[in-house]
């Protein structure tokens, strides 16, 4: 896992990887005075290739606001971000992948035309013209993504106006990956307990 870091993508290229079709609106998040609750988002990667790294994490099909270079991945990564007291899905996606160029050679069929004759109309002589078709091979360039794993995961909550949460995604490596909620409670001697959403 050392040294491996998250690959920048433009927007055509992170479609591409993970299949993606239309367009995504980001995730705005409520103000300060809208009634919300706050999700502290964990990302653990405790396993998966050493290639390239694409992240796509949504709330209700939107976009979270999830930074694009996190730097190396053996550090859990915490995001906190107000999400609205209503029903939410939660999506996480991560595709490792890296990119290969193949060279290849290809048939392509070549028509040719050919005087193979003269046809006399009145005063007038026209050539005919055949046709025959051979096969030449081009070497060709291809430039591909080769997926070496992908893992979705969804989870379901209702947050509740004023609660704070912890949503976990953990990669195992392969295309295993889980991902948990947890609400934050306050201790009277200060830090606070994790408990199972409900």
């Amino acid at each position: 896992m050392h040294g491996r870091l998250l690959a920048i993508l433009t927007p055509v290229a992170l479609a591409l990887v993970l299949g993606a079709g239309g367009c995504v609106r980001s995730y705005r998040e409520p103000s300060l005075s809208e009634p919300h609750a706050v999700a502290k988002i964990r990302v653990i990667y405790h396993g998966g290739p050493n290639t390239m790294l694409t992240e796509d994490f949504r709330l209700n099909n939107r976009e979270l606001p999830w930074p694009s270079e996190r730097g190396h991945l053996d550090v859990a990564q915490t995001e906190a971000v107000r999400v609205r007291a209503e029903p939410s899905l939660w999506s996480f996606g991560s595709t490792f992948w890296h990119g290969v160029t193949l060279t290849e050679l290809r048939p392509e069929t070549i028509v040719e035309e050919y005087p193979c004759g003269s046809q006399t109309i009145g005063a007038s002589t026209q050539t005919t013209y055949c046709t025959r078709y051979h096969t030449e091979y081009r070497t060709m360039t291809i430039n591909d993504t080769v997926i070496d794993s992908r893992c979705l995961a969804q989870l379901r909550q209702f947050p509740q106006n004023g609660a704070f949460y912890v949503i976990q995604y953990d990669v195992y490596g392969g295309d295993r990956c889980t991902v948990r909620c947890y609400e934050q409670h306050p201790r009277p001697s200060g830090g606070f307990d994790l408990t199972t959403c409900r």
